[in-house]
C-alpha cells in the first residue's frame, strides 16, 4: 500500500509456499519496488476464501477494508476477531496467514 492506494501483484506460475515438500522456488522474473512509507502485504488464500453462513467469501475487498482501517495501534492479529465475526466461528477450513512489510 502507498499512500492508501492499494496495487495487487498476484503470485503466479509457482504453487503456494508449503504445498509440495521439494519444489525448487526459482526466483521469477516479477520485481516489487518498494518506497519509504509503503507497506507490502503477503497473505494465504484462507483469509480470501473465508466464507460467510450465507455463502458469501471474504475476498480481496474484505482484506482491502480491513487492512484499510487499521491503525499503527492496530495489531494484524484483529484479522481473525474480523473473520471469526464474518465466518460466524473461530473454526476455519485453511490456514490464515498475513505477514506485513513496513518500509
Amino acid at each position: 500500500m502507498r499512500k492508501g492506494r492499494y496495487t495487487r501483484v498476484p503470485a503466479t506460475g509457482v504453487p503456494p509456499l508449503g504445498i509440495l515438500p521439494a519444489f525448487d522456488y526459482t526466483p521469477g522474473h516479477q520485481r516489487l519496488v518498494l518506497a519509504g512509507g509503503d507497506r507490502c502485504y503477503v497473505f494465504s488464500d484462507g483469509i480470501t476464501e473465508v466464507a460467510a453462513p450465507d455463502g458469501r467469501l471474504f475476498e480481496l475487498d474484505g482484506l482491502e477494508g480491513f487492512l484499510s482501517a487499521l491503525t499503527a495501534a492496530t495489531p494484524l492479529a484483529t484479522l481473525i476477531d474480523v473473520l471469526t465475526d464474518f465466518h460466524g466461528s473461530a473454526s476455519f477450513r485453511d490456514d490464515i496467514t498475513l505477514a506485513e512489510i513496513l518500509v
